[in-house]
């Protein structure tokens, strides 16, 4: 499997992650606004007659929850292989938004995951959705995830699961790549989920950190066995 079929795959691992852990996900990135919800029923809408497929190096998913206050939240989480501009998150959300069918004023909390380049960490930006001539008449507001520059064995700290499959894509140790995926796996193997969900957040790791001859040969001199 090529580089450019490797990073596909365990991309779409990584939404299949987040969508079975999505509450967690939903603590890591927007902490104060999870605490609003009830992450307990989350659901996945189906995408409205005016969908349309998703882009070329787009992968997203929808989900709503319900507030404690009783409005009907809609939670959407891109990942994406590079930052975007401003230009493109505000063409992304509106053909999005459209897709499910939300109307202005309804609650929306964006998520914008980029698995190189960008800010790194979780950053509140703002885009505009409706402009005249050169003035934003809406704006929405949204938190950007740059997963490459964090420290991986930050996230491998974290109770919540989904950190474990994204620390594999974010920095790894000075011990290098094995280092991490074997610190990963070891992570996922000794928690109590159950057979399933470790199955799932292993794969996406395997897929994310193929090592290479090179890495197998340091891993190797190192008295250990990659898996």
């Amino acid at each position: 499997m090529g580089e450019a079929e490797g990073a596909c795959e365990s991309a779409k691992l990584l939404r299949d992650v987040i969508r079975h852990f999505l509450a967690d996900y939903l603590r890591l990135v927007e902490a104060e606004a999870a605490a609003e919800l009830d992450l307990a029923n989350l659901f996945f809408p189906p995408a409205g007659p005016g969908a349309t497929p998703e882009e070329p190096g787009e992968l997203s998913l929808a989900a709503q929850a319900w507030s404690h206050e009783g409005e009907k939240v809609t939670i959407l989480v891109h990942i994406l292989p590079l930052p975007l501009r401003k230009e493109e998150v505000s063409h992304r959300l509106r053909r999005q938004a459209r897709s499910l069918g939300l109307r202005l004023g309804d609650p929306v909390l964006p998520t914008f995951l980029f698995l190189k380049g960008g800010r790194p960490g979780v950053n509140l930006e703002t885009a505009p959705m409706s402009k005249l001539g050169g003035m934003s008449l809406i704006r929405v507001y949204y938190e950007v995830f740059g997963l490459q520059e964090i420290r991986s064995m930050y996230y491998l700290e974290k109770a919540e699961p989904v950190a474990w499959a994204l620390a594999a894509f974010m920095s790894p140790p000075p011990a290098g790549p094995a280092a991490l995926k074997r610190a990963c796996l070891e992570r996922i193997r000794t928690s109590h989920l159950d057979a399933a969900r470790r199955r799932l957040l292993a794969a996406c790791v395997e897929a994310r950190l193929r090592l290479t001859r090179e890495e197998r040969k340091k891993f190797a001199a190192l008295g250990a066995r990659p898996r």
